[in-house]
């Protein structure tokens, strides 16, 4: 359930990065600090102004997330991303989206290696809180859950506050997509 509701509802989606890229970032954060103590260290003054780049890579990338802030007064959302505490997006109005639906979603990463191989390092189920146009062929991500009981329960309650109908995820097929697969 939605806790202490405020206004604007502010949802966090995730990290910007992959986990592979966030490691790499805070592994460039650690030169970056051991350098700079280094040359603080050493009162090398140039040297501290070089370590700080790398510091500033590792940081923005090990902390920079994504999300949307939901206004129910006003009817309007902004999908921001958060980049040094900021929240960078614009508002926009979610008239065009009358449904809500839950969508299963499985999210997975993979790494290669020289010889081109992949491998699945990280494999995550979620459900997906979505807001959807007449269609159902556009989605807006409001929320991610790793838990289907609570996502329901988040769905029912959104829809409620956002004057929305809780609906089945089932997109209209256009005819010309009909057409095609009558000549198969």
């Amino acid at each position: 359930m939605i806790s202490n509701i405020e206004n604007p509802i502010n949802n966090k989606l995730g990290m910007l990065f992959p986990p592979a890229m966030r490691a790499a970032g805070y592994l460039f954060l650690f030169i970056g600090v051991y350098f700079l103590s280094y040359s603080i260290y050493l009162k090398f003054w140039p040297f501290a102004l070089v370590a700080l780049f790398p510091f500033l890579i590792g940081f923005f990338i090990a902390i920079t997330s994504h999300g949307i802030l939901i206004d129910v007064e006003q009817k309007r959302y902004k999908k921001y991303t958060n980049i040094f505490g900021y929240q960078q997006g614009s508002w926009k109005k979610w008239n065009n989206y009358p449904f809500i639906s839950i969508l299963q979603n499985q999210v997975s990463t993979m790494a290669f290696s020289s010889s081109n191989r992949a491998a699945t390092t990280s494999r995550n189920l979620y459900f997906d809180i979505c807001l959807l146009d007449k269609t159902h062929r556009h989605k807006l991500l409001i929320k991610r859950l790793k838990d289907q009981n609570r996502a329901i329960d988040d769905a029912q309650e959104l829809a409620k506050m956002m004057a929305v109908q809780l609906t089945k995820y089932k997109p209209l097929i256009s005819r010309s997509t009909q057409s095609r697969r009558k000549r198969r």
